[in-house]
């Protein structure tokens, strides 16, 4: 009896891939980075077990205006809208070597100047979007995102660096997405982050 119990409070994501769900900007973070009123579009693209045993969805995020925003959504709005990168990767940390060589299979020193262009920013950075979703229990869904539709494409965003496993992928609870949101928008989008001001080499 105890086990049958416990096992009913696994949560196992009902998202399907490619399915979209929203939410409006209201937080003061948004206020302040003028995005209040905009809505966030999550579209699953993968999932990972979380322990001990939930499936969560991997999503990317992507901003758009409140005008250009109807449910359900259509395809071609949805492709208009603006990625929202979270992160970047490097070729110059040390941990990142076997990630270099199950993406390429080789070091960077053997990749030439149009491969790395390729895959890497302005700046040489890889960009990361792709993020874990904490959802444990349906009631966390209810009370923060609702449905918008669902769009089959689920093609990477352009130079978008995808880590070797989901293990790796960041992730965050769905009452920090929006602050989280708003500040890797203006940190990565509109490269505001202390990396962007650094000399490039």
């Amino acid at each position: 009896m105890k086990e049958s119990v416990e096992r009913k409070n696994y949560y196992i994501c009902p998202w399907k891939i490619g399915d979209i769900y929203a939410f409006r900007l209201e937080s003061k973070i948004a206020e302040k980075f003028n995005l209040k009123g905009k809505y966030i579009l999550l579209q699953k693209v993968d999932e990972i077990n979380w322990y001990p045993k939930h499936i969560i969805p991997i999503v990317n995020a992507r901003l758009i205006e409140a005008d250009k925003f109807s449910v359900p959504i259509k395809e071609e709005q949805f492709l208009m809208s603006e990625s929202i990168q979270i992160a970047v990767d490097s070729f110059e940390e040390s941990y990142r070597i076997s990630r270099l060589l199950g993406k390429f299979g080789k070091y960077k020193e053997e990749l030439s100047s149009e491969q790395i262009a390729a895959v890497t920013d302005e700046f040489g950075y890889l960009p990361i979007y792709r993020f874990a979703i904490i959802i444990t229990s349906a009631k966390q869904i209810l009370d923060k995102f609702f449905f918008a539709g669902h769009v089959d494409d689920i093609s990477k965003t352009k130079n978008e660096s995808i880590l070797n496993s989901n293990m790796e992928t960041f992730n965050f609870f769905p009452k920090d997405v929006e602050d989280i949101l708003v500040d890797r928008y203006n940190k990565f989008n509109l490269r505001q982050a202390e990396i962007y001001k650094r000399p490039k080499n």
